[in-house]
């Protein structure tokens, strides 16, 4: 059974760097515990596709806006060099 991504971070097993969690909390204010959640997920999703990179992309895109972090994060679904490119 896998750990839910709060008690991962609490244990320290994050999938996230910690640049990224840094940018989430300096961004995202009370909405981070989502934020954090949703890019664990996202990263489980399709590790391939959710990189380091294209996480960095959707955050620093979505200015600490969360309805514009699930719009760059379904954009980069079907195509990451849109996340990028934003």
């Amino acid at each position: 059974m896998a750990l839910k991504p709060l008690f991962r971070r609490l244990l320290g097993i994050m999938a996230l760097k910690r640049d990224i969690v840094e940018r989430i909390e300096r961004d995202f204010g009370s909405n981070v515990e989502g934020v954090l959640i949703k890019s664990e997920q996202l990263i489980a999703e399709s590790p391939g596709l959710f990189t380091d990179r294209i996480l960095r992309c959707i955050i620093f895109a979505s200015g600490g806006d969360v309805s514009r972090f699930k719009h760059f994060a379904d954009v980069a679904r079907y195509d990451p060099r849109d996340a990028e490119g934003q």
